[in-house]
């Protein structure tokens, strides 16, 4: 049985709501060929991966998979992250998730997490002052749709040393479809599809993101108000399209991201605040019944992704 293996190209992330930017990127792994470069960040994960070699190695359990991209990603490329289902919080330090990526006999494409190590960093001083904010690891997988195409790939397996799932694969021209056969320990993330029981990322130019504003009321008629704001955004309405329910139905419409850029900004647990529209509420006050001008949040996710 023929077996390449792939370079393991894995992305860990401590991810707190308030992370700063650069702070991310230093964090970025980038795969070979792209024209983004961040030397400082590899020297910055071989230390840290130095300092933790004698700590204690910790086995996955249940991960999440979703779909995502970047924008040193080239354009056919797209990112399968594996996020550990439980982020924790303490005074410790985390090293990458460790995994192996490899083609077998071109069919399939095997996805191995192995575990990660944990240093305790609070030690014989009580008063110690640590970041004990919510740490989350997890690891990247950079893909090529064209290395799929042309190697023939219809499935990628994740396992995890004790469960194996098998995730199904369809190369469109413009997107790239995962189907799950079974998510025993890899959970997807954001399902979409009529049936909700896929994965699609759509390639540049053609990626499709929802836009909702979980606290207006269901009568309250915001259609346009949210386009202005998309609109703002280099954002496209979507009208209509096989699969999606584009009436506006619970507040969650869609739009065409063409540069990337709002797709980009989603954080680890995918979503981000794209802006604020203001809507007119019932109010009786002095002067008798008017109406309250009201700021309402809007986010963007991918679709599927329910807040």
């Amino acid at each position: 049985m023929k077996k390449l293996l792939l370079t393991a190209l894995a992305l860990f992330v401590f991810y707190t709501p308030a992370m700063a930017q650069d702070d991310m990127d230093d964090q970025i792994f980038v795969p070979p060929g792209t024209t983004f470069q961040n030397h400082a960040a590899d020297v910055n994960r071989q230390l840290k991966k130095q300092s933790l070699e004698k700590s204690d190695k910790i086995e996955v359990g249940n991960i999440q998979v979703s779909l995502v991209h970047y924008h040193y990603m080239d354009p056919d490329q797209f990112g399968i992250m594996m996020k550990l289902a439980n982020s924790s919080s303490g005074c410790f330090e985390l090293s990458p998730l460790e995994y192996e990526a490899s083609f077998i006999d071109d069919n399939y494409m095997d996805i191995k997490v192995k575990d990660y190590r944990r240093k305790v960093t609070k030690t014989e001083n009580p008063t110690f002052d640590c970041d004990q904010k919510s740490k989350v690891v997890s690891a990247l997988v950079v893909v090529s749709a064209k290395d799929l195409e042309k190697r023939g790939v219809k499935q990628i397996r994740f396992s995890n040393g004790k469960v194996q799932d098998r995730y199904d694969v369809t190369l469109l021209p413009d997107s790239v479809v995962l189907v799950p056969d079974s998510m025993i320990a890899f959970k997807a993330q954001g399902l979409t599809g009529p049936d909700k029981n896929k994965l699609v990322y759509y390639f540049s130019g053609k990626a499709l993101v929802a836009v909702q504003v979980p606290m207006a009321d269901k009568d309250e008629d915001i259609a346009q108000s949210v386009r202005n704001l998309a609109y703002r955004n280099a954002l496209q309405p979507v009208f209509e399209q096989e699969g999606l329910d584009t009436s506006g139905k619970n507040n969650v419409f869609y739009f065409m991201d063409p540069n990337g850029r709002t797709l980009d900004s989603l954080n680890e647990d995918g979503y981000a605040e794209l802006g604020t529209i203001q809507v007119l509420r019932p109010y009786v006050g002095p002067e008798g019944r008017q109406g309250l001008p009201v700021a309402l949040k809007v986010f963007v996710t991918r679709p599927g992704t329910t807040l």
